[in-house]
């Protein structure tokens, strides 16, 4: 019995490829604690299938990303889900962002991704409203997708072939008896587990190895605001990354459902239990805050200036300011901005303690005949099917 825990876009992807390989649904058993499929980190995606523009040349999350695009494009084409190919314009926003659109253009080249640097004509051609600036990247192979339809086709696919699932929560995973132990006090044997439990994958690594106790998860909030379309936005609208912050800032996103997607805005958060993502105890609780301040403090990764970055008293205000940044807005279409608090999420940021580093890699261990998916980072929705397929190379 091949085991999978949790039913989010990595684990999901697993159970979907081997499906495929081995032609035996009921060999599969996916557990999930909240919802078949997930109503978790997955799904509060901003749906944007990246092209693989920022990531080093040959490095894992080039390859994974580069190659999950291609997959995830042909299993939206293939069955008939939605998408939009619709590009990425990436704007300088200070005279600084120039320097950085040139290196971005040179790597994303050496990864053999189609961009080139375009002029303002070129650009307003694309986003006919965009501000003006003296140079843009556009890279035309970036599509939106929707994250909601991929996973709802994926639960379906693998219900209709025979995969059993289990609405539970995984407490204890026994690699020498090869047994799961659930909290409605279900023993279940198997031959191959992957736990792919988000946020949880971390907790359940630990209870067998103490020694990697330095790292922790930070949850970061992702906040989102949308705004009606009028048909205004043509492609994805992203601000030049700062290569010193770990996350690529507001951009805009014309959403599956023509409504334009605004954010993230990403800020750490506290509290005892946010959609789904639960801190035991004050104890809990209050190392997560020193977490934040010693990186804070320490300025590692730059991590103060994201954090100033981030922190607003109105987050609806900051977004409408971004927006502005993009491109050009009239009042009435400003005023018709929201936040929709249905679209935000956690997104678990692994944290070493004792490097004072956020990590910002896939990080995945094999133990038996288990393996454990610790930390699937973004592009993990874009890399899904791509990281599905190394996950079960190293576990079958």
């Amino acid at each position: 019995m091949k085991i999978i825990v949790g039913a989010g876009s990595v684990g999901l992807s697993i159970a979907y490829k081997i499906l495929l390989k081995y032609k035996r649904g009921n060999d599969i058993v996916v557990i999930d604690r909240y919802n078949l499929p997930t109503k978790g980190t997955s799904l509060k995606n901003s749906g944007v299938l990246h092209a693989g523009l920022y990531y080093p040349p040959k490095s894992e999350k080039s390859k994974l990303c580069i190659d999950g695009h291609e997959q995830l494009k042909k299993l939206c084409f293939d069955n008939n889900l939605p998408i939009l190919k619709c590009g990425k314009i990436i704007l300088p926003i200070n005279n600084l962002d120039y320097e950085r659109i040139t290196d971005l253009y040179i790597n994303a080249s050496s990864c053999n991704r189609h961009v080139s640097i375009i002029d303002f004509n070129y650009a307003k051609k694309i986003q006919p409203n965009i501000n003006q600036r003296n140079s843009y990247l556009w890279s035309p192979e970036t599509s939106v997708f929707s994250p909601s339809s991929i996973l709802e086709f994926l639960y379906k696919f693998l219900l209709n072939s025979g995969v059993k699932f289990i609405k539970d929560k995984v407490e204890l995973i026994n690699n020498e008896k090869e047994k799961i132990i659930t909290s409605k006090n279900q023993t279940i044997k198997f031959t191959k587990l992957f736990n792919c439990a988000g946020p949880g994958s971390l907790n359940l690594y630990k209870k067998n190895n103490l020694n990697k106790s330095h790292l922790t998860i930070l949850p970061i909030l992702g906040q989102y605001a949308i705004m009606p379309s009028r048909n205004i936005l043509k492609t994805n609208l992203y601000p030049a990354p700062d290569p010193t912050l770990p996350f690529l800032g507001v951009h805009l996103t014309p959403m599956i459902n023509g409504n334009i997607l605004i954010g993230p805005n990403a800020v750490p958060v506290f509290k005892k239990d946010v959609q789904g993502f639960e801190f035991e105890d004050f104890l809990t609780i209050s190392s997560k805050l020193f977490n934040h301040a010693k990186l804070f403090l320490n300025n590692s990764q730059n991590y103060r200036k994201h954090a100033l970055n981030e922190l607003s008293f109105n987050v609806l205000e900051k977004f409408k300011n971004q927006v502005s940044q993009f491109i050009k807005l009239d009042k009435s279409l400003e005023n018709e901005i929201f936040m929709d608090n249905t679209l935000s999420g956690i997104r678990p940021q692994l944290y070493d303690y004792k490097k004072n580093k956020l990590i910002n890699d896939f990080v995945y261990e094999k133990e038996d005949n288990v393996i454990h998916i610790i930390n699937a980072v973004s592009p993990a929705f874009t890399s899904c099917l791509s990281l599905a397929d190394k996950i079960i190379n190293i576990n079958i």
